[in-house]
């Protein structure tokens, strides 16, 4: 299981990420504004980070609960919430342990986050747990445990498999040309 941290390393990341995400954001406001339209309830956000994810719940009729590892991230993200306005649930734990009810609440969402994690099957199997309405991500599989793209690649798809059991297996090449094996996982 993962555990929360405070070391110096989670404290440059959380100001790394509050200075320089903005250019990522540019780019994937997009998608998220399409993916988050019509989300209502309850709403948990794992991996949260600096509050991002926020503006796009902003007016609609959301509880937003978010479960954030990194405790150097609450400033930011409290700070970003209090620019938008809006009152946040925010709770020190990981993906792996969501500390809900099965079926609790109303929609899941995860930006940037199984990379992140130790156990992706297990985190996936805990959101899949606690959602009874859909779970939503924007992922990029990275970090594997032998470090290498396709490997890393492989470990996500596998487990997206284990944790959803439905996919859409697809060959393709990266710029390198190494082979890696895509899976699309479907909506449930």
């Amino acid at each position: 299981m993962d555990k929360p941290g405070a070391g110096l390393n989670q404290r440059m990341f959380a100001w790394a990420i509050s200075r320089f995400s903005g250019r990522y954001e540019q780019f994937a406001g997009k998608y998220k504004e399409r993916l988050f339209a019509g989300l209502s309830g309850t709403v948990l956000e794992i991996g949260p980070g600096t509050g991002i994810n926020l503006r796009y719940f902003r007016g609609n009729d959301v509880r937003w609960i978010g479960v954030e590892p990194n405790l150097f991230m609450e400033r930011y993200l409290r700070a970003e919430a209090a620019r938008l306005g809006m009152t946040v649930d925010l709770r020190i734990g990981t993906a792996d342990a969501l500390p809900f009810d099965n079926e609790s609440v109303d929609a899941v969402i995860s930006t940037l986050v199984l990379c992140c994690v130790k156990d992706q099957g297990q985190s996936l199997r805990e959101a899949i747990r606690v959602e009874a309405g859909r779970p939503i991500g924007i992922s990029r599989a990275c970090g594997g445990g032998a470090g290498n793209a396709a490997t890393a690649d492989a470990e996500f798809h596998h487990a997206c498999l284990e944790a959803v059991g439905r996919w859409v297996p697809s060959e393709s090449r990266n710029r390198r040309g190494i082979g890696a094996r895509r899976v699309r996982v479907r909506r449930l």
